[in-house]
């Protein structure tokens, strides 16, 4: 195996929910236990009924509330525009949360997210799964035929 190659095993869409093992440059597996912490099974009451819904990206309360669910997670994240400074929209009618979604913008990108080390047949494809705007989002890049982690840069 190459050293930083990757495997992801379990079945969440969220990287850190599920167990890690990494080729070290001593040729040696290291082993990233899966943190359960912002892992739930059971859909909060303030989460939309299915991914589609909460992918239109409607207004929402509480702020920060996770969902999980089949085609990816979804935030309820509070819109970064409205009263920053130095910029402010001028609608105050826009939403101050608003749902954002694991749904890359790339039609090419599979959905939902695939698991760190599994097959992948596009080269250099990069997809984003929310790494900078969801808790447990990350971005992956389909490298040597399997999707790797990849390293993106966030606007702000």
């Amino acid at each position: 195996m190459p050293p930083g190659l990757e495997c992801e095993y379990g079945t969440s869409t969220v990287e850190s929910c599920d167990t890690v093992v990494t080729c070290s440059s001593k040729l040696t597996w290291l082993l990233t236990p899966a943190d359960s912490t912002d892992c739930s099974t059971v859909l909060p009451a303030a989460c939309p009924l299915t991914f589609d819904v909460a992918a239109t990206g409607g207004a929402c309360t509480p702020s920060g509330t996770l969902c999980d669910y089949a085609k990816g997670r979804c935030e309820c994240a509070v819109n970064p525009l409205i009263g920053a400074d130095p910029i402010m929209l001028v609608d105050s009618s826009a939403p101050a949360a608003h749902w954002v979604c694991q749904d890359p913008v790339d039609m090419q990108c599979p959905l939902p997210r695939p698991p760190l080390g599994s097959f992948c047949s596009v080269p250099k494809l990069v997809c984003d799964y929310g790494s900078c705007n969801i808790d447990g989002g990350t971005s992956e890049v389909c490298q040597g035929g399997v999707w790797q982690e990849a390293e993106i840069g966030c606007p702000g």
